[in-house]
């Protein structure tokens, strides 16, 4: 048996805004003191309280994550797509080559596990939301 959220308080789905809500709601969230009864009986009362204590902190804690706003630019390296991301200042944060076919979901989650969550952003200045994930990054040259 597991504990389960309500839709409301789920944080994998909707749009990176919609989880921060999400995840903003959960933390605020005042437990009550059944919430980890029916997941397991046998804790103690100090158990379930740390528990309950660790989980809002570390909501709140990826909820406030700085999140800072890369650049993306492109080139030809061979077969490969060279994609420089780029911050604030024009220095480049990280250095990836990807297939021409590759999602930009593929880029979103390589740049998160090389620098953290990030806004991904074209040199024109067109902020690339989590709408656009499916496009293949040959088409955003």
């Amino acid at each position: 048996r597991g504990c389960t959220l309500g839709p409301r308080l789920t944080v994998g789905v909707g749009s990176e805004h919609e989880r921060v809500q999400a995840a903003q709601t959960i933390a605020k969230t005042r437990y009550s003191p059944t919430l980890l009864e029916d997941c397991n009986e046998f804790a103690s009362t100090d158990i379930k309280s740390r528990f309950k204590l660790e989980h809002a902190s570390k909501i709140a804690e990826w909820a406030h994550q700085p999140r800072r706003v890369l650049t993306v630019r492109f080139s030809q390296e061979g077969k490969l797509l060279k994609v420089a991301c780029t911050n604030i200042s024009g220095s480049a944060v990280c250095v990836l080559h990807l297939e021409e076919q590759a999602k930009l979901a593929e880029l979103r989650a390589l740049v998160k596990h090389h620098v953290g969550m990030a806004f991904l952003a074209l040199a024109d200045g067109r902020l690339l939301g989590e709408a656009e994930d499916q496009v293949s990054l040959a088409s955003l040259r």
